[in-house]
């Protein structure tokens, strides 16, 4: 009975370890978030505050402040500051309330993971 309970805990906190969440890579998880959030302001054509977020490429390059992601450091980073409305970047969006959690979440997991493409 002991060693049938001990083969279930270990069982149980093996899944639980064991399927930890895979980082996000720029093509699958973190672009069709930004074309559903950010594209209508940050797009070719129309670029506030000189930014695209069209492509990996014009997102690290950024807009007229600079860079907007610095690889692994979700907090050093104003797209991430802007998003979570903290830092002094403009919040965003504007004039709304911030993403939900798990968008959050989900571009704090791509930033610290080093910004994969795909």
């Amino acid at each position: 009975m002991r060693f049938a309970f001990r083969l279930t805990l270990l069982s149980i906190l093996s899944a639980a370890f064991g399927h930890a969440e895979e980082p996000r890579n720029f093509e699958d998880h973190i672009l069709p978030l930004l074309r559903e959030h950010c594209a209508n302001c940050h797009r070719p054509g129309k670029t506030r505050g000189g930014l695209d977020v069209t492509t990996m490429e014009k997102l690290e390059k950024g807009g007229s402040a600079g860079p907007s992601v610095v690889a692994g450091l979700a907090e050093n980073s104003p797209l991430f500051r802007a998003m979570t409305h903290t830092g002094d970047e403009e919040p965003m969006p504007p004039e709304q309330d911030k993403l939900p959690p798990q968008i959050l979440a989900a571009f704090k997991m791509w930033i610290e993971g080093g910004l994969k493409p795909n």
